[in-house]
């Protein structure tokens, strides 16, 4: 890129460059939850209330799923 094309490209959009933050492997969960459409697989199966509840089971069990993976790298220390 030369000169010229690299400073108008750091110019455009307000002067900053946009961020980007590491999703790691919960990014590919949840878009492959999403594409297997499992939240929606889990819907069909269980009743449900929709009244009583801010979201449905499928999506709760997503969120679970998603928490659950955020762990692996942490370490565990017995008491």
């Amino acid at each position: 890129m030369s000169q010229s094309k690299e400073s108008e490209a750091t110019t455009l959009g307000g002067g900053e460059l946009p961020e980007s933050k590491v999703l790691d492997h919960l990014g590919l969960v949840a878009g492959m939850f999403e594409e297997l459409e499992i939240g929606d697989r889990i819907d069909e199966h269980i009743t449900q209330d929709l009244d009583e509840r801010e979201v449905s089971v499928g999506q709760a069990v997503k969120a679970m799923v998603l928490h659950g993976f955020g762990f692996v790298q942490q370490v565990y220390i017995q008491p």
